[in-house]
């Protein structure tokens, strides 16, 4: 099963009708497989790094869930703008976030070889 099997069998046989300006369901298609997409990766993280280390990750590729993040911060952050919510040097977060990317590599690449295929 692909990722678009998954989407159409959320939203049953039916499927979603182009509205006014839209060309079909292609647009929440999309959507929902960024959505999907999102969430696995964020579980990934989680399953393989500590908690510190995945929270590095999320907020400096704007991974984090925005509402908890303090005002003024959104999207993906600077290696400056993480250091200063984490209250550590911005020279030691980017050895942690480079330390992290290298620990992951050969974890969990299988998990994530196909998915530029997957991609609309």
């Amino acid at each position: 099963d692909t990722m678009y099997d998954l989407i159409d069998s959320t939203r049953g046989s039916a499927g979603m009708k182009a509205g006014p300006g839209g060309d079909d369901d292609s647009d929440g298609r999309r959507e929902l497989l960024r959505q999907f997409s999102r969430e696995s990766l964020v579980d990934t993280l989680r399953r393989y790094l500590t908690p510190h280390e995945a929270d590095l990750l999320l907020l400096r590729y704007g991974l984090m869930d925005e509402r908890t993040l303090p005002h003024g911060f959104s999207g993906p952050l600077t290696i400056a703008e993480v250091s200063t919510l984490v209250g550590l040097k911005p020279d030691k977060v980017r050895r942690m976030i480079n330390g992290c990317l290298r620990q992951l590599k050969p974890l969990i690449a299988h998990e994530w070889e196909n998915f530029e295929n997957e991609l609309p």
